[in-house]
């Protein structure tokens, strides 16, 4: 057991170690009390809160919006998405509108006068639209602008030139139903169309020569509808890029499948 003195001495350290600590702790807290607000240590005076949880939260709700939505361009194409199925839905309820009411007609079908699978999956055509078989056709308009030139270009040359694509389309390329019209500007109904800017000849051009392509402002429309098989649109393309009179073409593409009547099916015959 220690003595007594070395018992004492203990005591006196204790009781000193002690005393600091309750000090520095006493600092501390003063420290802290000038900081946060007297509320926050019990035996403080109460304080009103100065705004409830409720208030704070009706203060930073989102306000309610009630102006009327609009299409907005989307550089993702959602809002082009929705307007095309917007569309769509459209169309669908005037469709059966139309159809409400009618007779429903079962279309009768002769699978004797089809001919064999081999023979469709082996089909090759050989341009003249006379002798090869029904079948394997889209529909297409191509819209073509001829320039505006009536020297080079008059009445005569321009009908000259359409029938011969007409005949092109028929002999050469195995089109059937094959339709072509001179079309009026769809802007103000003339006869010549007033283009947005000059253009140049479209297509193949000899460089040789050493003059520059002549700049038009005005051109011609026409418009040719007819049914070709898929592979024929590349070669139309050619001929089309090979003629100097002809300044600008676009094709459009109506088929999406060949079920429904009207496309070129031995079905629907």
């Amino acid at each position: 057991m220690a003595p007594p003195a070395m018992r004492a001495v203990g005591a006196k350290r204790a009781a000193a170690g002690l005393a600091l600590g309750l000090a520095a702790s006493t600092a501390a807290l003063s420290l802290l009390g000038a900081r946060l607000p007297s509320g926050a240590f019990a035996g403080a005076p109460a304080v009103a809160p100065q705004s409830a949880r409720g208030e704070a939260v009706t203060r930073h709700a989102m306000a309610w919006k009630t102006q009327k939505k609009e299409m907005k361009f989307d550089p993702f194409g959602a809002s082009t998405n929705r307007e095309r199925e917007l569309r769509k839905l459209r169309e669908s309820r005037v469709e059966k509108k139309k159809t409400r009411g009618a007779k429903i007609v079962t279309p009768t079908l002769n699978y004797d006068v089809l001919p064999s699978i081999e023979d469709i999956y082996t089909r090759r055509f050989t341009g003249n639209s006379t002798i090869d078989a029904i079948g394997g056709r889209m529909r297409y308009t191509y819209y073509v602008l001829f320039k505006n030139d009536p020297l080079a270009l008059g009445p005569e040359v321009m009908k000259k030139s359409i029938l011969e694509y007409m005949f092109f389309f028929k002999y050469k390329m195995s089109c059937r139903n094959i339709k072509a019209d001179s079309m009026k500007n769809p802007a103000d109904g003339e006869a010549i169309v007033k283009l947005e800017y000059p253009m140049k000849q479209y297509g193949e051009w000899d460089v040789r020569t050493g003059k520059p392509r002549a700049e038009y402002s005005q051109a011609k429309l026409v418009k040719f509808e007819m049914m070709s098989p898929t592979g024929a649109a590349e070669y139309i393309g050619r001929k089309f890029f090979s003629d100097p009179n002809i300044l600008r073409f676009r094709k459009v593409c109506h088929t999406r499948t060949w079920e429904n009547v009207g496309e070129d099916n031995e079905l629907l015959l």
